[in-house]
């Protein structure tokens, strides 16, 4: 399978080693001393093919099917996440729309000389809730 080349960079780099004398060149300034004498630089050639295998491409395109579908899993996460939040909040908005509710009835209440007691009954909280309720002063 060819391999097109991806960038100029990459381009650049190839037309330049394709031709044996920059090539050799290239190589003695990088390698090593004792792994250079072990070369035989004469028979350096051009090779018109690609190191890329198809196993590579194979493991790349997994590589890639597992990156969608993690990124997939990640947005979907995120939605469900927000979608419990706001179940959450709603709940909790419910709750204290509640609470300020039976704190109504208390002060009501106790405005129309209802018992405490009969009042700590009717709305679930606390006889001494129900005391600092009406009376805050007193904590």
């Amino acid at each position: 399978m060819p391999n097109p080349i991806q960038t100029p960079h990459d381009a650049f780099i190839k037309s330049l080693l394709a031709d044996p004398d920059v090539a050799r060149d290239f190589l003695a300034s990088l390698m090593p001393g004792h792994l250079l004498r072990l070369l035989n630089m004469g028979t350096l050639k051009s090779e018109h093919s690609s190191f890329i295998t198809e196993e590579h491409h194979f493991k790349k395109d997994i590589m890639s099917t597992y990156e969608m579908i993690l990124q997939q899993g990640i947005e979907q996460g995120i939605e469900q996440g927000i979608e419990k939040g706001i179940e959450q909040g709603i709940e909790q908005g419910i709750e204290q729309g509640i609470e300020i509710q039976k704190v109504q009835v208390i002060l009501r209440g106790h405005e129309e000389g209802l018992p405490l007691d009969l009042l700590a009954s009717l709305t679930g909280f606390s006889l001494e809730q129900v005391r600092q309720i009406v009376d805050p002063a007193n904590d």
